[in-house]
């Protein structure tokens, strides 16, 4: 059956494929089947997985659920580790999710403890990257200064003179 939906499904264009696809995807055992023998041939062409990609954009509905379910995997070390390791070989994207998830923490309580309990974690590591970068902590000096203008100035200030007397 698998055969004959995929002979079908070459001879014909996108909307005559749907209903031979449903019908392999409709039994739990033949999806999986079908999946593991799309993924083998994925891996045997990556060129593909680019494709696939692109063709994924198009669908909204199915890059959200790919792009939650990726973000839930995050919790696998190995994963998370393999994802940063992709977006420091993009800088250009790495400075784009660092963006976008200042931008949501701003807004959603639970992503703006997530993040702070992530940069508590790793103060260390973190501070070792901004003080090597005079630009990076004059600008986020600046910046706690503007917000200590609101709250906890005096806080602030305290921290900024025991800062200027360090030397």
């Amino acid at each position: 059956m698998l055969v004959a939906a995929a002979l079908l499904v070459t001879a014909c264009g996108a909307g005559a494929q749907k209903p031979a696809i449903e019908t392999v995807m409709s039994g739990d055992e033949t999806r999986r089947e079908s999946f593991e023998a799309t993924l083998r041939i994925l891996d045997e062409h990556p060129e593909y997985v680019d494709e696939l990609y692109t063709a994924t954009l198009r669908h909204p509905r199915t890059l959200d659920r790919f792009v939650q379910n990726m973000a839930k995997g995050l919790t696998n070390e190995d994963l998370a580790r393999r994802t940063a390791r992709s977006l420091a070989d993009q800088p250009e994207a790495m400075k784009s999710m660092m963006r976008a998830l200042v931008e949501e923490a701003q807004k959603d309580e639970q992503a703006r403890h997530a993040l702070l309990a992530a940069i508590q974690a790793n103060g260390d590591p973190l501070a070792g990257l901004i003080v090597n970068n005079p630009k990076v902590l004059s600008s986020l000096l600046s910046s706690f200064a503007k917000a200590g203008m609101h709250k906890g100035q005096d806080k602030l200030e305290a921290l900024i003179n025991a800062l200027g007397n360090a030397d």
